[in-house]
């Protein structure tokens, strides 16, 4: 169940799967794309949390925008794991929603370490 209020929408853990981390961002190991609802517990499966029932709580800086301010986000943060990631949201404050996609950092530099380390070692 997904939302606060008046809405509510029931949707299967395996339907929300299919339309989050399989639909985009299959590129990275560390992509997540995840469902927070406004008691700020996540409610959809991650790559890393697949049972929902465990009730993850999820106090970050793009769930934090949302409830309480009503904004939206896109930037670097430490996500629900501590890991410092890349990320945005969209606040459906409403519905009482937030939807969060982030890759973790070190993932998407890694090329420009790779060819930094390349360059240095070609340099010496």
């Amino acid at each position: 169940m997904l939302g606060s209020g008046e809405n509510v929408y029931a949707v299967s853990s395996g339907q929300m799967d299919r339309l989050t981390n399989k639909a985009l961002l299959e590129g990275y190991l560390t992509s997540e794309i995840y469902l927070v609802n406004s008691e700020r517990i996540l409610v959809t499966p991650t790559r890393l949390i697949k049972n929902v029932e465990v009730k993850q709580k999820v106090e970050t800086f793009p769930v934090q925008e949302c409830l309480e301010n009503g904004r939206e986000i896109s930037g670097e943060y430490d996500n629900y794991l501590g890991v410092r990631v890349l990320g945005a949201s969209m606040c459906f404050r409403n519905e009482g929603i937030v939807v969060i996609t982030e890759v973790a950092k070190s993932e998407i530099f890694a090329p420009l370490t790779d060819l930094n380390r390349s360059t240095s070692f070609i340099g010496i």
